[in-house]
């Protein structure tokens, strides 16, 4: 139960640490970002679950229950990194070419995992199991990874860049979503490295709290704020109305 065991923890975590951010807002003036963050956190529980249920059935030796819950770790996965891509564009607010081409890697990553899933069934080239049901990966599995680790690093990149031609806080959350998809790339080569080992949930966990500590909280405090400000707006127009009458 070890392998399941890591991941019922980042889970866990994963809840505590993001229970804010997990709830839906119904306010017109929440930002797009923090909506492309909530789908991100989403789609990381849906992960940290297949992962789970992996570990869980694997021990047990159930390989179809252990098959059908591998294709759903490979597709919450590209999905994650997907969701991932729209986040950062939203956050950084370019909506130019780059923008654009790192949803299409997005995109281009989540499709080709759901077509070598596809074409697994006949031929295995992402995972099999084995007579006596040992695990064993395929090529494409790790052309899958080393796909998503440089999609994360250019990215990273890409964001440390724009964090060099802004100031203050808005600089130090750049530099955070940057730092947390190098500690995502960082962690994709271990798994290539090591199948057996949940080091992709380590590194789930790593990013989202390391924005929830740095980036999240900040958000949030401004938007309480600037909550704050329209509420006492409202308020104080009628009141002044009603002086000006009286006056």
């Amino acid at each position: 139960m070890y392998y399941a065991s890591i991941g019922v923890l980042s889970l866990i975590i994963h809840v505590i640490i993001n229970f804010e951010a997990l709830k839906k807002r119904n306010s017109h003036r929440v930002k797009q970002s923090q909506v492309r963050y909530r789908h991100f956190l989403y789609a990381v529980m849906l992960f940290y679950i297949s992962d789970i249920l992996w570990g869980w059935f694997y021990e047990q030796h159930w390989i179809v229950p252990t098959y059908i819950d591998t294709m759903l770790f490979f597709i919450s996965m590209g999905a994650s990194v997907l969701i991932w891509t729209r986040f950062v564009v939203a956050f950084i607010d370019n909506q130019g070419r780059f923008g654009v081409l790192l949803k299409a890697g997005g995109w281009m990553i989540f499709t080709f995992q759901l077509v070598t899933l596809i074409i697994n069934f006949f031929t295995p080239i992402v995972f099999r199991f084995m007579e006596n049901d040992d695990y064993k990966t395929g090529p494409v599995r790790n052309i899958s990874l080393v796909l998503q680790m440089i999609l994360f690093i250019i990215a990273s990149i890409y964001t440390l860049s724009v964090s060099a031609r802004v100031k203050g806080e808005t600089r130090a959350h750049h530099r955070t979503i940057g730092f947390s998809g190098i500690v995502m790339s960082l962690f994709i080569l271990l798994q290539c490295q090591y199948p057996l080992m949940p080091f992709y949930s380590i590194g789930c966990l790593l990013a989202t709290c390391t924005i929830h500590s740095f980036v999240y909280k900040d958000e949030m405090l401004e938007h309480f704020k600037e909550m704050e400000v329209a509420r006492r707006m409202a308020f104080r127009d009628p009141l002044e109305e009603y002086l000006g009458a009286l006056n």
